[in-house]
C-alpha cells in the first residue's frame, strides 16, 4: 500500500515536471506564430514556413523553397524586432530550407 502511494506521488511529480518543461519551449510560444502571420501579410507565405525550434537564442524556421527563403530573409530584421518585443530570449532568427508540415 505504501509503495503504491509513493509510486502515484512520483508519477504526479514526473508529469508535472514534463508539463512544465514543455510549456517553456520557446518555439511553442503562441505569439510566435501570430507575429509571423502578422508580418507576412500574404497568407500564402505562411503556408511555406514551419517553426522548427529554438536553440541558444536562435529561432529556427524552415522554409520550403529558395524563393521563399529569399522573401523571408528580406523581412528578417523587421520580424526579429517584433518577436523580441514579446519574447526577449530570441536573439536571432534563422530561416533555412527544410521540411514544412
Amino acid at each position: 500500500m505504501i509503495i503504491l502511494c509513493i509510486m502515484e506521488e512520483i508519477r504526479d511529480i514526473v508529469s508535472s515536471v514534463i508539463q512544465d518543461i514543455s510549456s517553456k519551449k520557446i518555439h511553442n510560444h503562441p505569439r510566435i506564430k501570430d507575429i509571423l502571420q502578422e508580418n507576412f501579410k500574404n497568407k500564402k507565405t505562411f503556408q511555406h514556413i514551419h517553426i522548427f525550434g529554438f536553440k541558444e537564442g536562435t529561432l529556427v524556421v524552415h522554409v520550403d523553397t529558395p524563393a521563399w527563403l529569399f522573401q523571408c530573409n528580406l523581412q528578417k530584421g523587421k520580424i526579429l524586432k517584433e518577436l523580441q518585443k514579446e519574447i526577449a530570449e530570441i536573439k536571432k532568427i534563422y530561416f533555412k530550407i527544410g521540411k514544412v508540415k
